[in-house]
């Protein structure tokens, strides 16, 4: 599978639970941000604190790339991006918290 174009689909999140994931990301308590911390620096080494914005505040590359070194490509940051998201529902899935 192509990490650029896989989707949350191809790493097992159901389509009816990807919103429902979307949302949670914009109400994270302190320990989920923890856990997707970690789940970002096991998933996206070298771009792991540009994952993790992104994913908490809701920035894209372009804007991300005016005041951050993006040592990716655009499709690249997104692929890792599905990726970490996907990672973090089978965890998120697993403890209860979604």
């Amino acid at each position: 599978m192509n990490l650029r174009k896989a989707t949350l689909t191809d790493y097992g999140v159901p389509p009816d639970d990807i919103p429902a994931l979307q949302s949670h990301f914009r109400h994270l308590d302190e320990n989920d941000k923890y856990n997707l911390l970690q789940v970002s620096i096991k998933y996206a080494p070298g771009i792991e604190t540009q994952i993790y914005d992104s994913i908490v505040n809701c920035i894209g590359y372009r804007t991300m790339e005016r005041f951050r070194d993006m040592p990716v490509s655009e499709n690249d940051f997104y692929g890792y991006k599905r990726r970490t998201m996907a990672e973090y529902y089978h965890l998120a899935k697993l403890t209860g918290r979604l």
